[in-house]
C-alpha cells in the first residue's frame, strides 16, 4: 500500500459558509498532506470509523526539520466511533524539503480531511 494523500480532498473553507468535503479512508502507510496555508488557518478532520475499537494515529516528526521540528512522533488515540480536530504546527511537523506533514494510522477505520481557512 501507500501514503495516501489528502490534497485532492482539501476542503477551502470560507467563513460564515457552509463547507462540504469528503473524508478519505486511511492506508495503514498512513496519510499525508501538503502545506499551502498557515497552521493557524489549517486542521486535520480524523474520524475512527470503528464503532468498536480505539485507534491511534501518529504525526510523524519530520525527516527534513523546520527550525522547531519535533524530534519525536506524536501518538493520539481516537476513541471508537469518535472524530477528531487536529490543528497542526507546520513549524513542528512540516517536511522542510517536501512541504508535507505525515500521519501513520494503525487502521483503515481513520478516515479524515484537511480543511483550510
Amino acid at each position: 500500500m501507500a501514503i495516501v494523500n489528502l490534497d485532492s480532498a482539501k476542503i477551502k473553507a470560507k467563513y460564515n459558509e457552509v463547507n462540504v468535503g469528503t473524508l478519505t479512508a486511511s492506508t495503514t502507510d498512513g496519510l499525508e498532506y501538503t502545506v499551502e496555508k498557515q497552521d493557524e488557518r489549517t486542521l486535520l478532520i480524523v474520524e475512527n470509523t470503528d464503532a468498536s475499537n480505539p485507534y491511534d494515529l501518529t504525526i510523524k516528526a519530520p525527516v527534513n526539520k523546520c527550525y522547531a521540528g519535533a524530534v519525536a512522533d506524536k501518538v493520539v488515540e481516537i476513541g471508537a466511533g469518535k472524530i477528531a480536530v487536529v490543528p497542526v504546527e507546520t513549524a513542528k511537523y512540516m517536511d522542510a524539503v517536501t512541504k508535507k506533514v505525515t500521519f501513520d494510522s494503525e487502521n483503515a477505520a481513520i478516515k479524515a480531511v484537511v480543511v483550510e481557512f
